[in-house]
């Protein structure tokens, strides 16, 4: 990973994610793009752990740790244990609002599309200082739907 800033999302895939005290939590499978947005929403990670499943962590949950190679969980690592294993048979819809919010809070997490979102500035300049009108523009540019 290096400390280059702009990287391909394949080569993220293989890093290892750790919580704050570097204890590894699992690897990272995907990276996953609101592409509305040009924004990383989620990576999708496989856990360490015995169960062996597939987990969304907001991308505003992770923290990059360059001298390491690997990316550091903000949160609270029991924030990652009790997360929701992903089916494989029935993917949830990770444009829908309510899922996209619950994962969010579920980490303590800022949104992607939120207010100190870069996606704010970069989208509708034009728009600063009304914030209902920003908050409304920022999520329908951003796939998610609804008013969040």
């Amino acid at each position: 990973m290096g400390t280059t800033r702009i990287r391909p999302a394949d080569a993220l895939r293989g890093g290892k994610i750790v919580d704050r005290d570097g204890r590894d939590l699992g690897t990272l499978e995907e990276v996953v793009i609101d592409v509305q947005c040009g924004a990383a929403a989620y990576v999708l990670v496989s856990t360490a752990d015995a169960e062996e499943k597939l987990v969304a962590v907001p991308w505003t949950a992770l923290a990059l740790d360059a001298p390491h190679r690997r990316f550091v969980l903000r949160a609270d690592a029991r924030c990652f244990a009790r997360a929701p294993a992903l089916d494989n048979d029935h993917w949830p819809a990770m444009a829908d609002a309510k899922w996209a919010r619950d994962v969010h809070d579920s980490y303590g997490a800022h949104p992607y599309w939120g207010e100190s979102s870069p996606a704010r500035e970069t989208l509708h300049p034009e728009t600063k200082g009304n914030e209902d009108e920003n908050a409304i523009r920022i999520h329908d540019d951003c796939g998610i739907g609804a008013r969040l």
